[in-house]
């Protein structure tokens, strides 16, 4: 054991829930490594770690970042370049369009299909924020989701995993241009999964917020039965998860108690920092959401 994985070991076992099986711990250490790096910790290697997300060379050097460990776990990196029209067509005169990157990796059905579910996180972070709630949770989650279903033997289901750049920005252009890329392309999205802050459980209820359609509904809420997890469905009006919904794509987003007042209060700040993560959470929200991905896309 490395003396980085030692010190991330540390901080799970003095976490203040109680860690009951070697799933959740493996999970739990997995996204603490992770976030560690993403985010900027000190505990993470100097070489090999970010933090804020904001500027176009931060965010840069994350699309680097998400690219080498993509690849590292076995998976096929694609990047989508984009430009978008600024808010008013005359500001275009005058200004050159948004420009970003999105990060993706397909996983194919290991038999004849042409569904694809789609499961996304944004990458970008606030102004000077390390961002590890928002939303370098969520891009854990995916990146560990990613992983899980590779291993898997048999998907009746494609699946596409990406993490978009400038949801930040109030015009969302790396999830709006994405889901007009894919429709581009012919695909037929039999749903969307988005996942947007899911460290942070202040009041220790164990809930996660969740918009999804009535037709997932009870898939979800067997995940979460079995990762001992409750969820409390509302409507999410901002989040990349917003586009697809808007083009009739069944779309579904997840996160932390934003309507009953439990929302991380370091978001958007320089506070918020891996100190204020809730890692079995994170892991136990993780699991649910591959879960229940895992029965939708017919995974074994």
């Amino acid at each position: 054991m490395t003396l980085k994985t030692t010190i991330l070991f540390i901080l799970c076992a003095l976490n203040s829930h109680l860690i009951c099986s070697a799933q959740l711990q493996e999970e739990v250490i997995k996204h603490q490594e992770f976030i560690a790096a993403f985010s900027g910790a000190a505990i993470a290697e100097n070489n090999d770690r970010l933090g804020p997300r904001s500027t176009q060379e931060q965010r840069d050097d994350a699309v680097l970042f998400l690219s080498e460990r993509l690849s590292s776990s076995g998976l096929e990196v694609r990047l989508h370049k984009y430009a978008h029209p600024n808010i008013h067509a005359i500001l275009d005169l005058v200004l050159p369009p948004m420009r970003g990157v999105n990060v993706y990796t397909e996983i194919p059905a290991t038999e004849t299909t042409d569904q694809y579910i789609i499961v996304g996180a944004h990458y970008d972070s606030a102004k000077n924020s390390p961002g590890a709630d928002d939303n370098a949770s969520g891009v854990s989650s995916v990146l560990s989701i990613a992983e899980r279903m590779k291993t898997l033997d048999s998907r009746s289901m494609n699946f596409i995993f990406v993490f978009f750049d400038q949801e930040e920005d109030d015009l969302g252009p790396g999830s709006k241009t994405f889901v007009r890329y894919l429709l581009d392309r012919g695909l037929t999205l039999h749903s969307m999964h988005n996942i947007d802050m899911i460290g942070y459980d202040g009041n220790s209820n164990r809930t996660l917020e969740v918009e999804v359609p009535e037709a997932l509904r009870d898939v979800y809420l067997k995940a979460a039965e079995q990762r001992e997890m409750n969820l409390t469905f509302v409507r999410f009006n901002s989040s990349d998860h917003i586009p697809f919904r808007e083009l009739g794509i069944d779309a579904v987003c997840l996160g932390e108690e934003v309507s009953s007042g439990d929302l991380n209060p370091h978001y958007h700040t320089e506070q918020d920092t891996i100190d204020h993560i809730d890692f079995e959470f994170l892991a136990r929200g993780s699991l649910l959401i591959g879960d229940a991905l895992a029965e939708l896309g017919g995974a074994q």
